[in-house]
């Protein structure tokens, strides 16, 4: 069996999945001469009424991945968090706007995915799996 890096991205296709959508909607693009970061859940949120039904759909595909891998309802619990903040903070005019570029929901999110496959020993870092 060949050597394989169960944390390498590109050898792991889920986490590549994961990671490629968090930061399309998170951290695609910056600020020119800052660290800030933000992207389409940003941007999109800019649109009254649509960047909440885009925000709830980016949540959904999170969820999905989530219980296909096998992820524990303790994560669901805090991803659900994750995602509500990220819903009623982004519902503020303007402020949710600003709110929405630091909180990162999508990323949490996505990381909590990684963290709870590692603990589960299906990815490299974690507890081996039972047998």
């Amino acid at each position: 069996m060949p050597n394989v890096d169960p944390n390498d991205r590109s050898q792991n296709p889920d986490l590549e999945k994961l990671h490629r959508f968090a930061s399309m909607l998170d951290d695609r693009f910056h600020i020119p001469g800052t660290n800030i970061r933000f992207g389409l859940d940003s941007l999109i949120g800019l649109i009254p009424g649509i960047g909440d039904a885009a925000t709830a759909a980016s949540h959904g595909y999170l969820f999905w991945h989530a219980f296909r891998l096998g992820v524990r309802k303790r994560v669901f619990w805090k991803m659900l968090f994750n995602a509500l903040l990220d819903m009623l903070g982004g519902a503020i005019p303007v402020a949710g706007d600003i709110f929405d570029v630091y909180w990162k929901s999508n990323r949490r999110n996505a990381d909590l995915i990684v963290r709870e496959l590692k603990k589960q020993g299906q990815l490299g870092g974690g507890r081996s799996p039972k047998t």
